[in-house]
């Protein structure tokens, strides 16, 4: 089912089952956390929180999206894969994915891989960003045919200087 939610200073905390359609939207340092416990969780809407973090748990199921995200800090966990390719403006990410199936993330400003990093042993991993790549947690995407891809944009660079686990990586 579709779940809108929305706060003030606070956060927006929602668990649902079965899969759903998601819009938050929390302002000032309020975090969001959207788990779906089953199926696909889908940001249905434009999601965002001024200064805050936001998670997202498919604990059973994908991640995709409709509409962008915005705030700090994303944090994903799937099972099946997340593609996240709308215009999105994190300034972190990390993610972790079992199961099957890529991470995608496109992203608007500055990236940094977050503390938490990335774990993607299972498929592809794709980050297509406007503007710089930094690394601050460490990316482990390992799998047979695993590639991992990083684009920057014109004149933007991609530092990784973790203690890194890639199969295969792209640069474009």
């Amino acid at each position: 089912g579709d779940v809108t939610a929305n706060a003030g200073s606070g956060g927006v905390f929602v668990t649902a089952s079965n899969g759903a359609n998601f819009t938050a939207t929390a302002t000032g340092a309020g975090d969001i956390q959207l788990t779906s416990t089953t199926g696909t969780l889908n940001i249905a809407g434009a999601t965002s929180t001024g200064t805050g973090n936001i998670t997202l748990n498919a604990v059973a199921g994908t991640i995709t999206q409709g509409a962008a995200l915005s705030g700090n800090v994303l944090t994903t966990n799937s099972v099946g894969g997340t593609t996240l390719n709308s215009a999105n403006a994190v300034s972190g990410f990390s993610a972790t994915n079992t199961g099957g199936g890529e991470v995608s993330l496109t992203n608007t400003v500055a990236l940094d891989i977050a503390a938490a990093g990335i774990t993607q042993n299972v498929g592809n991993l794709n980050i297509t960003n406007t503007g710089a790549i930094t690394q601050t947690g460490t990316i482990s995407n390992n799998g047979v045919t695993s590639v991992a891809t990083f684009a920057a944009g014109a004149g933007n660079n991609i530092t990784l200087g973790g203690a890194n686990d890639f199969n295969q990586v792209s640069i474009a």
